[in-house]
């Protein structure tokens, strides 16, 4: 069965064509990487010595989040193997829960865009059920948008060979065997990424979050660059604190990759680096208005 787009068409072209042309805008926007394309043309190369294990990275309309976004998938294409096949690269999309339909859960579907349907792992989705303990539970999947919004940029990056393993990661869930059971099939895949889809805080009375008072915009920028740097420190539970208390709204995403980095870390040194920060009111000037971030992990490669 194949799960069907619910924002094609507003948080992001419905076209093909379309879609790929605003993709490639977000690249080359000056809020993006500034580059046009992907440099496919490029000579196959061997691994970076840096590989992209893992990412943090935003999930609203293109037209904000967008160009953020851009700088995560660049660096991610950059520090993988051109030549795998779809069957030899996984994805995990850690997704969080804005619906209410149901609470954490793996989903067993095929994802559909308009570049295509993406194949689910369903054997390692499977295991990671098993491992987890999050429940196989399609409810949480129907109409969250925080993994389908990151599907078209895997789909331009890796031209469609990659398979998925979306989970919605709630408040139910125990972030520290998420990350265990994410470390335990890591080695199922030659490439295996994981991904946490989180925006940052969200200020103004839309959001009922209104602590600062004159020059909100710098203070929201400043307080949420000091969660970033906890988050480049690995350390899930003070971020778990911190982010209880303000508006990210993938806290528990975030938590589970971060303890998923810290087993990888019992391997040999991870770097976090954050990429790119910005406001949507960098694009659209508003009372209300929300962090985005683009943050990558990386290891040496073997």
């Amino acid at each position: 069965m194949i799960r069907k787009p619910v924002v094609a068409g507003r948080f992001y072209p419905q076209t093909k064509q379309e879609l790929i042309n605003e993709i490639e805008q977000c690249f080359s926007s000056d809020l993006g990487p500034g580059i046009a394309e992907l440099n496919r043309s490029e000579k196959l190369q061997e691994f970076e010595k840096s590989k992209v294990i893992a990412l943090i990275s935003p999930h609203a309309g293109y037209v904000f989040s967008g160009p953020c976004a851009a700088h995560g998938f660049y660096e991610v294409y950059h520090s993988s193997n051109k030549e795998l096949t779809e069957n030899q690269r996984c994805v995990v999309i850690l997704g969080v829960n804005h619906t209410g339909l149901g609470s954490s859960g793996i989903s067993l579907l095929d994802f559909e865009t308009p570049l295509g349907v993406v194949k689910n792992n369903r054997w390692l989705s499977q295991e990671l059920n098993k491992l987890s303990k999050v429940p196989l539970d399609e409810a949480p999947h129907i109409y969250e948008h925080s993994i389908e919004v990151q599907l078209p940029f895997l789909q331009y990056t890796f031209e469609n060979k990659f398979t998925l393993i979306p989970i919605v990661v709630d408040a139910d869930a125990d972030f520290n065997a998420i990350g265990k059971a994410l470390f335990q099939i890591k080695n199922k895949c030659k490439e295996f990424i994981v991904i946490a889809s989180s925006d940052f805080t969200h200020y103004g009375f839309e959001y009922h979050y209104i602590p600062f008072g004159e020059n909100a915009t710098e203070k929201v920028k400043e307080d949420d660059l000091e969660t970033i740097k906890v988050i480049l420190k690995k350390d899930s539970m003070k971020f778990l604190e911190r982010a209880n208390e303000r508006t990210i709204c993938g806290r528990y995403t975030i938590t589970s990759l971060l303890e998923y980095v810290n087993n990888v870390e019992k391997e040999g040194k991870v770097k976090g680096e954050l990429l790119k920060y910005y406001l949507s009111n960098d694009i659209y000037p508003s009372q209300s208005f929300v962090g985005y971030a683009s943050i990558v992990f990386k290891t040496n490669s073997n």
